[in-house]
């Protein structure tokens, strides 16, 4: 199987390879993953990422992050990791189309994925981005936070910056209520049963 979250890394490790090294095939393999997943992986009526695909780039319904059921068709997960690859590429690839696309992403996580109530991550949704879940996973919350400023600051785009910067100081924010009496995160909550999973 191909699993989208899992191709972002491969983006982000050539990407930093190329970065170090300067070996020009290691940033040829992340510009063609990147295209692949833009070909095949993307969802060009809603956007956004599906998530698990055969070899030959079927969709599959394989549940691989957890998910609930079929109808979690987008992770914040899968999507947290492609601002980290598509980031990494961009700053040794800083095309056009490059910055185009990580832009979409980064407004993805303001538009879709940030539930605006309570500023923690929507875990699982369907495809047109209603959520399926009701768990807050404090240490995603805390890791966008960093990523997603990370990338808007690459971007050099003075609006973008404050707005994703003011964005992530209330993730953060959110993400301290995980904070443990001695100073470690718990993993999350289910805000619908008051659950709330101990182990760091």
């Amino acid at each position: 199987r191909k699993h989208t979250l899992t191709e972002s890394y491969f983006i982000y490790a050539l990407a930093e390879y190329y970065r170090a090294t300067g070996d020009q095939e290691a940033l040829d393999k992340a510009i063609e993953i990147f295209e692949l997943l833009e070909e095949h992986a993307l969802d060009k009526e809603y956007n956004g990422y599906f998530e698990v695909y055969t070899r030959n780039w079927k969709r599959s319904r394989d549940l691989l992050l957890n998910e609930n059921s079929p109808e979690d068709e987008k992770t914040m997960i899968t999507h947290l990791h492609l601002v980290e690859a598509y980031a990494g590429l961009f700053r040794v690839w800083p095309t056009k189309r490059m910055e185009e696309r990580l832009r979409n992403v980064l407004n993805l996580f303001n538009d879709k994925i940030v539930d605006k109530g309570t500023f923690h991550l929507i875990y699982f949704l369907d495809r047109e981005w209603n959520p399926t879940t009701t768990i807050d996973s404090y240490g995603h919350d805390i890791e966008a936070a960093w990523l997603i400023t990370e990338a808007a600051n690459l971007l050099k785009d003075p609006e973008l910056i404050s707005s994703v910067r003011n964005l992530s100081v209330k993730i953060a924010e959110a993400a301290a209520e995980g904070l443990h009496e001695d100073g470690s995160m718990l993993t999350e909550k289910d805000y619908s049963t008051g659950h709330v999973v101990t182990v760091r």
